[in-house]
């Protein structure tokens, strides 16, 4: 299977999960150029949650969720600026940045995976 491919699955799965604890899924693969994409965005009652899926297969190097850099984190951050501006509508909600760490079937969720600083 494709790299695509296996991002793809586990992004689904991802979602599936998270709806699963009532959340109400927005968008999926927000594309915020020139920062990348959102893998998933949320609501959690009335707090809008973009989501970050990490998916290892194999845990010997590193874990899904030790996947989540500094670098990432700000091009996450800047993409959820964009989907802001680009949806006012949530402009008063709060946000939060969670990680879906995938390793072969356990899911992690690990809510406010980082903080703004």
């Amino acid at each position: 299977m494709k790299a695509i491919e296996i991002g793809n699955k586990a992004e689904e799965q991802a979602s599936k999960f998270l709806r699963t604890k009532n959340l109400q899924i927005l968008a999926q693969n927000f594309k915020a150029l020139p920062y990348g994409e959102i893998d998933i965005i949320a609501l959690d009652q009335n707090t809008l949650v973009f989501i970050e899926v990490k998916y290892r297969s194999k845990t010997k190097f590193a874990k899904a969720e030790e996947m989540l850099t500094y670098s990432k984190q700000q091009k996450l951050i800047n993409a959820a600026n964009i989907f802001l501006q680009e949806n006012p509508k949530f402009e008063n909600y709060e946000c939060r940045f969670d990680l879906i760490a995938i390793n072969k079937e356990n899911i992690n969720w690990i809510k406010n995976a980082f903080i703004l600083n």
